[in-house]
């Protein structure tokens, strides 16, 4: 059963191409038409994809700069918090004491921004802490 057929206009051109195609590949022009607009509709379907796949990416790269800033925002309310806690902890500790208390509270801080962004400097100028 044959399928249902559309009728376009082609310019001479176009017509000419076509015909040229068939004659190399021993093909009626009508199939060399279809395998056309086949491949022209999966290409524009690819280049759809590819787009929409750039607004992903970019997307991403925001919720990457936004989330980097909160964690920031986040280390800098830690460090705060084991401050604090680390002064009322050590009030009546010796100086010796204390010292290794702070290091430990230094060493923690520095560990916990390597290990949540690549730059810690940078992610502080994207969230406004100087």
């Amino acid at each position: 059963m044959p399928s249902p057929g559309i009728y376009v206009r082609l310019s001479p051109e176009l017509r000419a191409e076509i015909a040229r195609l068939a004659k190399s590949y021993r093909k009626p022009q009508a199939e060399v038409a279809r395998l056309l607009i086949e491949e022209a509709l999966a290409h524009r379907a690819e280049e759809m994809t590819a787009s929409q796949f750039q607004l992903v990416e970019n997307r991403m790269a925001y919720m990457e700069r936004r989330f980097s800033g909160w964690m920031v925002k986040l280390a800098r309310a830690i460090g705060e918090s084991l401050y604090y806690s680390e002064q009322m902890a050590t009030i009546d500790l010796k100086p010796k004491d204390k010292k290794m208390v702070q290091d430990a509270a230094a060493k923690y801080v520095r560990e916990f921004m390597k290990t949540t962004h690549e730059d810690p400097n940078k992610a502080s100028k994207e969230a406004g802490i100087e």
